[in-house]
């Protein structure tokens, strides 16, 4: 495996290497999952661009009712956030259950959604915040819901010119939210199905929502409307969350692999959805 290694020291100078190299350079950052895709040979870039250095695209900032962070901050950054954990919880609650301290210090969030990875455990919390991305080039920048940005396994919206440079939602403060991923083992586990949930209740119904995001279970990481739908007006009762459970099997499609078969998934992701729901007290007693 042979490669040239750049290390810009500016954000504009990356965008220039990568405006030269385009599909033939890759950016890397903290290098989890970039690392194994070198090591068994799915990437041969010509050109590695280390971008972990740059502290224009590392920051966690709140401007008004939004919060931006930039590409390059650590997973553990954000789980220490005071921003994070007042403004957006269901994001806390993801970066806990992510990987393991060593991987958190140098996994970043920008990494995490690049790698287009069905099971990345970003991407639900965020598809829940309904997150935007902001893509750069030395043309300009573009803003992608994150919805449109996964198109496929380990393929995106980003084009080969661009960086991926922030990542922008709107404060969720007060709304309640809980993350449950099924993983083999806990700690660097890559999730069997994960699961987002985010909702507020008005007068004992749910009436913000729900946004509810899935893992794992389709080839890109995808909101649960049909589920949302069933949900959407009514209480939180077992009775309701057994028929939103019913929808969510049907709009799941995933693979069977080593993890898990896919029937076992389809279960496993509408138990998710009551298990969040009583985690936070809902629909814990039969009728």
């Amino acid at each position: 495996m042979k490669f040239v290694y750049k290390k810009p020291g500016s954000l504009a100078e990356a965008l220039e290497l990568k405006a030269r190299y385009r599909e033939r350079g890759v950016f890397i950052a903290g290098g989890t999952d970039l690392l194994i895709d070198l090591k068994s040979g799915l990437l041969q870039p010509e050109v590695i661009i280390d971008i972990s250095s740059l502290d224009e695209i590392r920051y966690i900032r709140k401007d008004d009712d939004h919060i931006r962070i930039g590409a390059v901050t650590t997973i553990s950054s954000i789980q220490k956030s005071p921003i994070v954990q007042s403004s957006a919880p269901i994001l806390l609650k993801a970066c806990k259950q992510f990987a393991n301290p060593l991987i958190k210090n140098v996994a970043t969030i920008g990494g995490n959604l690049v790698n287009a990875s069905p099971a990345a455990d970003m991407a639900p919390p965020l598809l829940v915040l309904e997150a935007s991305v902001v893509l750069k080039s030395l043309d300009g920048e573009r803003v992608l819901d994150l919805e449109k940005f996964f198109l496929g396994v380990k393929s995106t919206g980003q084009r080969s010119d661009e960086l991926l440079t922030e990542i922008r939602f709107k404060s969720a403060e007060g709304l309640n939210c809980e993350f449950v991923k099924l993983g083999q083992r806990r700690g660097s586990s890559i999730s069997i199905v994960s699961l987002a949930l985010m909702f507020n209740l008005t007068d004992g119904v749910i009436s913000d929502g729900p946004r509810i995001a899935l893992g794992a279970v389709a080839p890109v990481p995808f909101r649960a409307r049909g589920a949302e739908d069933v949900l959407h007006g009514v209480e939180p009762s077992l009775e309701n969350l057994k028929r939103a459970g019913v929808a969510l099997k049907r709009e799941v499609s995933p693979i069977t692999d080593i993890r898990g078969s896919a029937g076992y998934r389809k279960e496993v992701s509408a138990s998710l959805l009551l298990m969040a729901f009583q985690n936070l007290g809902y629909a814990c007693n039969n009728p």
